[in-house]
């Protein structure tokens, strides 16, 4: 631990180094450490001393095998900027005390059996450029207090058991560029509004149970990298060929469950 433990106060990279046990709870008295890098080790437990970094910029614990839950504590870091969880181990619910970090540009949990849902004091986090929650078990709503991170560049919420509709407030998302809401239970018409987000360059919202109404249809589609579950790109759409003045006549609704082009149904005389 002492070893360990002076290395830290050098401000030195421990990452990619097969350490393994727990994180000693003495970290907590390096009142001077900005940067954790602890990334791709075999720890198994992070103590809740980390919570008295009071200096700390980024957090980097992702690839470890942590057995624990995800430490409330983490929350108390009001100068974090970066927070990188990925394939890290950890379970539980994610303490709503992570949704209050101010200072936080970069949010990032990936590939976790952790749930929980995202709180509407999301919107506190006004300085998020990334923020991503995927391949979790994470239920409940899309908050529509996420349009008050009007910093955001990109949003995604991936592979997990998110519910109900996309909030139109996401409209106010200005400088956004890469939206995925991919597979999840996802309902209801996806907003038109969206479609005025002129630096989205990618939209992904295929495997859910989401509908485009034909007037939006021809700009909204233009922003998929791949529409709905078809896997296909938005020239090879019937509803999408040409500029939006050429589009083509009203075609049946596209939906996440059905195939991009759909025929009328006939019925057979006898």
């Amino acid at each position: 631990n002492f070893i360990f433990v002076s290395i830290l106060k050098l401000n030195r990279v421990l990452s990619q180094n097969n350490l393994s046990g727990s994180i000693p709870s003495t970290i907590g008295n390096i009142a001077t450490l900005i940067n954790l890098n602890l990334g791709t080790n075999q720890f198994i437990s992070l103590p809740s001393e980390l919570g008295k970094l009071g200096k700390l910029s980024i957090l980097e614990i992702s690839y470890n095998q942590f057995t624990n839950s995800l430490p409330s504590q983490i929350g108390r870091l009001s100068t974090l900027a970066k927070l990188n969880l990925i394939a890290c181990g950890f379970q539980g619910q994610v303490p709503s005390e992570l949704f209050q970090m101010s200072r936080l540009t970069w949010f990032q949990i990936y590939n976790l059996t952790v749930s929980g849902s995202i709180p509407s004091n999301v919107g506190l986090m006004a300085s998020l450029n990334n923020f991503e929650i995927s391949t979790t078990y994470m239920t409940g709503t899309i908050p529509s207090f996420l349009g008050q991170l009007v910093q955001l560049t990109k949003l995604s919420i991936e592979s997990n058991k998110i519910t109900g509709t996309i909030p139109f407030q996401l409209a106010k998302l200005t400088a956004l560029t890469y939206l995925n809401f991919q597979s999840n239970a996802l309902s209801g018409t996806v907003p038109d509004v969206l479609a005025n987000l002129s630096k989205m360059t990618a939209f992904i919202v295929s495997n859910n149970m989401l509908t485009v109404e034909d007037s939006s249809a021809p700009s909204l589609c233009k922003k998929m990298t791949s529409c709905f579950n078809t896997w296909i790109t938005y020239s090879q759409c019937t509803l999408c060929l040409g500029s939006e003045s050429s589009a083509p006549s009203p075609s049946p609704t596209v939906t996440a469950t059905s195939s991009i082009t759909s025929s009328p149904t006939t019925t057979s005389t006898s």
